[in-house]
């Protein structure tokens, strides 16, 4: 089954480990508000907020090919602009090579440059540390999908920064 349904915003003939901004969205499961409250048109961070904020600064300093834009820990969700940078003979193309996994199926291979590969590594770490905290083994904190544009030009740059930027302010309003 692929990962993508036919309607999926992802443009079908983009490599989304190719060179690029991404906007990105992760919400937590059943939008549960875990990371912190709205005070005043702010974000207060909990400690399993400042989790997630630590672990995408951390991002960068374990993936060299990636730039952080502007991003932001909401209660329920995390929104994030980040640009993926290869030097020459950083790519590591894939093809159509497949991973085999126990039930005899295969699934495809995740660029380990990709926008998948980063958003995999970094829930799955955020996951790990808030479990660790709320002293729990296997508890969910992300839905298991998440939403990713690439950002098309400078004018949608801006305007997905500022989006992120107000994120806060339109809390109460933005459905």
């Amino acid at each position: 089954m692929p990962r993508f349904k036919d309607d999926s915003l992802r443009l079908k003939s983009w490599d989304y480990a190719n060179e690029g901004w991404y906007f990105l969205t992760l919400v937590c499961m059943d939008r549960e508000p875990l990371f912190g409250e709205i005070e005043a048109g702010q974000i207060a961070l909990n400690a399993f907020g400042r989790i997630v904020e630590q672990q995408w600064l951390r991002s960068a300093e374990l993936r060299p090919s990636i730039r952080l834009g502007e991003y932001v820990v909401m209660p329920d969700h995390f929104h994030a602009l980040v640009e993926i940078r290869l030097s020459r003979g950083d790519r590591q193309d894939c093809g159509d090579r497949q991973l085999s996994v126990p039930t005899g199926q295969s699934m495809p291979h995740r660029s380990p440059r990709s926008i998948s590969s980063l958003v995999a590594g970094f829930k799955a770490t955020c996951t790990r540390e808030i479990n660790r905290l709320r002293t729990i083994d296997g508890g969910r904190v992300w839905q298991s999908d998440y939403h990713d544009r690439l950002v098309r030009d400078e004018a949608e740059f801006q305007r997905i920064t500022e989006y992120i930027k107000l994120n806060p302010t339109r809390w109460r309003t933005d459905p």
